[in-house]
């Protein structure tokens, strides 16, 4: 028989439990109305990429911390700083085909192309064979044109994401859109300067393993440390 104290704290228990869902389904309630629609005119950040992926179940994480685990992204990234400067973009330009010669099989440019109305769409210029093995030949092709309809926003999103950041990020992403659910990639995703002197371009390198797991990267989201800094 159940005793008044160990009643007690169950109900303790139970009522801090039911409180606490609260808080968190109204959380969703508030953010769901912010992301009614789901192909958004823009995303503005990294921490707004997530807060969407979480939202819609899109296999998606971006990390602003840049801590690569495989050495030739974190190397890129550190030619991109290079190239950077203080306060700087680099320009498509600077980006040659000598420096970019131990990654051009994993790489991929993607050039974000304005239409009427504010409207968007996205074309891959380039993309390595590594990359193609995964996606498909996509070279010269928009989004969507190559990607399942429900995928070209998750695309167009992580993209977005890199433009308004202003900086490279790290992204994990599992290849579900690509019917390889299988495969988890680690990315480089960096913005560039395209000739006009407009960030448009987005230069991007990967490595995808079938014996990584995306679940292992889940509980590291949420960290503080690896949210996108309050403007």
């Amino acid at each position: 028989m159940m005793r008044e104290s160990d009643f007690e704290r169950t109900f303790a228990v139970w009522n801090a439990s039911n409180k606490c869902k609260h808080f968190i389904n109204n959380k969703l309630l508030d953010l769901r109305a912010m992301y009614a629609e789901i192909d958004r005119p823009e995303i503005t950040g990294a921490r707004n990429l997530n807060e969407l992926a979480v939202l819609r179940n899109w296999p998606v994480w971006c990390d602003v911390s840049c801590r690569f685990t495989i050495k030739k992204l974190d190397d890129l990234h550190a030619l991109w700083r290079s190239k950077a400067g203080p306060s700087r973009i680099p320009a498509r330009s600077e980006m040659t085909a000598r420096l970019l010669k131990p990654y051009l099989a994993m790489l991929a440019f993607h050039e974000r192309v304005s239409g009427p109305g504010g409207t968007r769409r996205y074309r891959v210029r380039l993309m390595g064979e590594e990359i193609c093995d995964v996606a498909g030949a996509a070279s010269r092709k928009f989004y969507d044109e190559f990607l399942p309809e429900n995928s070209v926003p998750i695309w167009n999103a992580m993209t977005d994401a890199v433009l308004a950041h202003g900086k490279p990020v790290r992204m994990v992403i599992r290849a579900d859109e690509l019917n390889k659910p299988y495969l988890v990639g680690e990315l480089f995703a960096g913005p560039l300067l395209a000739g006009d002197g407009t960030p448009r371009i987005v230069l991007t390198a990967g490595h995808f393993e079938g014996n990584r797991h995306f679940e292992d990267f889940l509980a590291e989201r949420c960290k503080p440390r690896l949210a996108e800094p309050a403007q």
